[in-house]
């Protein structure tokens, strides 16, 4: 095999080896039989854990070396990690399988780079030899060799063998290794396919379970109204009493046909997430313009006249209305510590305590008004998270080309399946079972969720950016719902103890009047 292998480097102690070209030994039979036993073994090894610790255990028996491991690439982190490891110290490997290294340092890392099996014969000698993993295992190697694990083109991981007892390494280590190599290759990326697509469904399941309570809470939130409409609906037909005319009686009869539509599809929708199959795009806009028309048809022949109609439709256009704000130069810290004067009168009677940290910034380029939603609707949601006596805190800080608002509350904090929502679809921190429609700003009022979306619509048509974290707090289960009020709360007995256990934080990154492109250098 001499005649097809490269050598270089070999001054370092350090071949880089080359098979492209190169024939088994078909001598060596014991090779062959070693193999075969691998090979076998992979079915006698469902788990992969199992197998790869069997393997390690076989290539200390097979080229008689102190130890062996097996390192796998972790794409995302741009680190290896040993999934399995082999010593006669049980101590070394478990400090071993606790380890993770950058994929461009250590003999490891080369071998990714080039993509062939590497011979140490002297590590102590060598300039790519990572001796760090050494001093946290305790582990002395003195040589060792390295061979890629590869799919196709792409490797994947590394299976390595450290300290020869008897001579060096060769040529046909390196051949045994890269078939062992072969071998686990598959299983190993079978392996950690199957793990993502088992996570990825359970995201899925997590999404899914969150949308149905969003869309039991916008159940929730339409039949109250379509109840109340229909009520009103039957007190003027009361009240009129003989006086109909004709042309009355049929309207009526047009106003409750398409009031019980309303209450039938909001009843199919109830079906529907019994069954799990649902569709809701366009749902609340059409059920809005639908009870838009049956008021406006009320209201014309209660009334009469167009001004209260204009006025009805002037408010429905400022609520959900596309609407155009020019933007204004504003000192974010003078407008954030003016507005808190004038929004704590809304919850006064609240026992919320509002801590400042406002400094200085630069003036931004926004809308006031925009402005003004965002900070309200922030303030809003972090009140209604946090429990009597508890507290929020609002910063404003000068930052690189711009400046960041943050707003932080120390209440419940958010379920996991609900931050996966945000921003992307309707949304509300409360599930539906423990939601009910309360006055704006009480603790677990709720709100109909269109805060943050709303913001989130602002941030990309005025070049913003927003960023949430939350921790649930621990304390919250099916069987304990937070009281609200931190000196009723059984877990927690001091405000410090309450603020520790959940929260939420929200910061929004405005980029300073002349800044250009500030999003894309700052996120």
């Amino acid at each position: 095999m001499s005649s097809c292998v490269d050598l270089t480097r070999e001054n370092q102690g350090f071949m880089e080896i080359d098979f492209k070209n190169s024939s088994p030994d078909s001598s060596d039979m014991k090779n062959y039989k070693a193999l075969f036993r691998l090979a076998q073994s992979i079915r006698l090894y469902p788990d992969i854990n199992s197998l790869l610790e069997f393997i390690t255990n076989e290539i200390l028996k097979l080229i008689n070396v102190g130890g062996s491991t097996i390192l796998l690439l972790d794409d995302e982190k741009k680190e290896f990690f040993f999934i399995a490891a082999s010593f006669a110290d049980q101590k070394i490997k478990e400090k071993i399988t606790n380890i993770r290294f950058p994929v461009d340092r250590g003999i490891a890392g080369r071998v990714l780079k080039t993509g062939m099996p590497v011979i140490v014969s002297d590590t102590g000698s060598n300039q790519y030899f990572f001796d760090e993993i050494d001093r946290v295992s305790g582990f002395k190697t003195f040589n060792m060799i390295d061979v890629p694990i590869r799919i196709h083109d792409r490797t994947i991981g590394v299976l390595s063998a450290v300290n020869k007892k008897e001579g060096m390494f060769n040529d046909q280590d390196i051949e045994l290794l890269s078939a062992v190599a072969d071998t686990i290759a598959h299983p190993i990326e079978n392996t950690r396919i199957n793990e993502k697509l088992a996570l990825s469904y359970e995201e899925v399941k997590s999404l899914n379970n969150a949308k149905d309570k969003v869309i039991h809470h916008l159940s929730h939130e339409l039949k109250t109204p379509v109840s109340v409409l229909d009520a009103c609906l039957v007190i003027i037909e009361r009240k009129l009493g003989n006086s109909k005319t004709d042309h009355l009686e049929k309207i009526f009869k047009r106003a409750r046909k398409n009031i019980q539509r309303l209450l039938e599809m909001q009843y199919e929708i109830e079906d529907l997430l019994k069954e799990k199959d649902y569709t809701i795009s366009n749902l609340l806009s059409r059920l809005l313009d639908a009870c838009t028309d049956e008021l406006e048809m009320l209201i014309t022949e209660e009334m009469g006249g167009s001004l209260v109609i204009d006025r009805i439709r002037e408010r429905i256009e400022e609520l959900f209305g596309p609407g155009e704000s020019v933007p204004e130069k504003i000192r974010v810290d003078q407008f954030v510590d003016n507005m808190l004067g004038k929004i704590g009168l809304r919850f006064s009677r609240r026992n919320c305590r509002i801590l400042k940290d406002i400094s200085p910034v630069p003036r931004v380029l926004i809308p006031e008004d925009v402005l003004m939603k965002i900070f309200e609707g922030l303030i809003k949601n972090a009140v209604e998270n946090t429990p009597e006596k508890g507290e929020i805190k609002v910063s404003v800080k000068k930052e690189k080309n711009g400046c960041l608002l943050i707003v932080e509350d120390f209440g419940v904090g958010i379920k996991e399946e609900n931050m996966k929502l945000l921003f992307e679809n309707y949304f509300t921190a409360y599930d539906t079972d423990s939601y009910s429609t309360r006055r704006p700003y009480d603790f677990g009022a709720g709100g109909r969720g269109f805060d943050l979306l709303r913001m989130k619509l602002f941030s990309e048509q005025y070049n913003f950016h927003m960023d949430i974290s939350s921790t649930r707090c621990h304390h919250i289960n099916e069987n304990f719902p937070c009281p609200g009020d931190i000196d009723k709360c059984d877990k927690c007995r001091s405000i410090s103890e309450c603020a520790k256990s959940g929260g939420t934080v929200v910061s929004v990154f405005f980029p300073g009047e002349d800044s250009k492109n500030i999003l894309s250098e700052k996120f």
